[in-house]
């Protein structure tokens, strides 16, 4: 990975997709809406499908010109049991 400064737009793309991940992770339908698109980043909804709600992601707001996200410049390692 270089230094250079990481856009505040390709942060919250990376943000949005970590937390669909997660949300994956912990047996949810998680589906990224198209970006430039006014509302929430993610619909989410329950395996079975009866319950669902919709979900912004501000993780272009933490980050600052020069510096990354700790939760995307450290390794995640989660097991599922």
């Amino acid at each position: 990975m270089t230094d250079e400064p990481v856009s505040g737009q390709l942060t919250g793309v990376a943000g949005v997709h970590f937390v669909a991940a997660y949300l994956s992770f912990l047996s949810f339908h998680a589906v990224p809406t198209t970006r430039n698109v006014r509302g929430p980043d993610l619909l989410v909804s329950s395996i079975d499908g009866f319950r669902s709600l919709t979900l912004p992601v501000p993780a272009a707001l933490f980050s600052s010109a020069g510096s990354r996200p700790k939760m995307l410049t450290k390794t995640c390692s989660a097991s599922r049991r």
